[in-house]
């Protein structure tokens, strides 16, 4: 048990350093003043403006410096090939998804005091999040890591289709962004189960895809993104909920009928709360 701790002890230094380095860039990132380079571009019948600036620059460090630590993560004994591959994206994808949530939503923050209590918060909520996603952490899990997997998951998810709808972009890019999120973010949840790493692919491939097709009929009806942004985590939580149970050979009638009636659930209130407040 002691060889084994001290052998994480470098992996849990990285993680640290990583979680604390995205944090600073969170706080910082309102303030900095960086050029910004743009390129237009005509892709799928529509003119399209690519700008290098502050945001895609700070995107691509976040994104390198979790991956960094991911690749450090200790694989469980026996782990090799596709399905040690699998388990380092699923490591990587979800506090990769965290850290650009973070990332986007800081700017938006008026108050210097909330973006450094948000960067601190979100920092925390990522050292946690790269501590309990790693490989050998996900097969050995408690109740508890597993549920703020979940809840960070799901958080982290609706805040970016939330944020992707508000963008207004058309059709083809905003499905295509939706289906690389929630795949992604299916991929890091559906890994913990242990499955098979090809049913395991797919399940998660089948949850972008189904997402993506969902937003692509969303975006030709007047709904507002934080709606549009709910009804989508609602159809990811049934979706990831149902196949976790398949990929485990325990899925019976009864839980889809459950993930069922929360969905519906889900959707009336959300659709009760746009007749009161108009959203």
């Amino acid at each position: 048990m002691d060889s084994a701790t001290h052998t994480d002890q470098p992996t849990r230094e990285l993680q640290a350093i990583a979680a604390a380095i995205v944090a600073l860039l969170v706080a910082l990132a309102p303030l900095a003043s960086i050029p910004t380079w743009e390129l237009a571009r005509r892709f799928l019948g529509s003119e399209l403006t690519l700008r290098v600036g502050a945001d895609l620059i700070g995107a691509a460090l976040v994104a390198g410096l979790v991956g960094a630590a991911a690749l450090a993560g200790p694989l469980p004994d026996g782990t090799k090939g596709w399905q040690g591959v699998l388990a380092l994206v699923a490591h990587w994808s979800l506090p990769m998804l965290w850290s650009l949530t973070m990332w986007t939503v800081a700017p938006n923050l008026s108050a210097a005091l909330v973006r450094a209590a948000f960067a601190v918060a979100g920092g925390v909520g990522l050292g946690l999040l790269m501590r309990f996603s790693e490989p050998r952490s996900a097969s050995a899990s408690t109740y508890e890591a597993n549920l703020f997997v979940d809840l960070a998951t799901y958080a982290t998810v609706l805040a970016l289709l939330t944020m992707l709808q508000a963008a207004h972009l058309r059709s083809a890019l905003s499905a295509t962004s939706t289906v690389a999120l929630t795949a992604l973010a299916a991929l890091g949840l559906l890994c913990r189960v242990s499955a098979r790493p090809w049913e395991t692919l797919a399940a998660s491939v089948t949850v972008g895809m189904l997402l993506g097709q969902l937003t692509w009929a969303l975006n030709y009806c007047p709904v507002a993104p934080a709606t549009a942004g709910g009804l989508l985590l609602i159809a990811f939580y049934a979706l990831v909920g149902i196949l976790r149970h398949a990929l485990r050979n325990r899925l019976r009638p009864y839980q889809v009928i459950e993930y069922a009636l929360v969905g519906l659930a889900g959707v009336a209130l959300i659709v009760f709360r746009g007749q009161i407040w108009g959203a």
